[in-house]
């Protein structure tokens, strides 16, 4: 391999590409909570219809889970088919800086978008609704 080509082929698998600020956040929440994520994550929603999200985290929001893009207009004609199909949707926004990671903001965050997973194995560090920070 010559260097243009191996300039190339690290760029194709992401050796040479920024790390994605959200997603490395939602790492840290994953690794932290023990929650799952998907990412990328491609939705297909009918025969014609498929949306690359950022990512879906698993057992939140919807019946599948819930996908997450930083740009609306990616998922605002598909709103009801998401819906429809299972999936809860969020739009957030990159942090504003690194290693923005706060347990509390995403204990409150998840808790408010509730688990849809197996009862049996609801997180501990789920608040249920009114329930006061510990």
């Amino acid at each position: 391999m010559n260097a243009d080509t191996s300039k190339v082929y690290n760029r194709l698998r992401g050796g040479n590409m920024k790390k994605d600020k959200l997603l490395t956040e939602w790492e840290s929440a994953r690794d932290d909570l023990g929650i799952e994520i998907v990412a990328p994550f491609e939705v297909t929603l009918s025969e014609t219809v498929k949306v690359r999200v950022a990512f879906l985290v698993k057992n939140f929001g919807g019946e599948k889970g819930t996908v997450v893009v930083k740009d609306f207009s990616l998922i605002r004609p598909y709103q009801a088919l998401l819906s429809d199909s299972g999936y809860g949707w969020s739009v957030l926004e990159e942090p504003s800086q690194e290693n923005a990671y706060d347990r509390e903001v995403f204990v409150d965050m998840l808790s408010e978008w509730e688990w849809t997973g197996d009862s049996d194995k609801k997180p501990k560090w789920i608040r249920e609704v009114g329930e006061p920070e510990p």
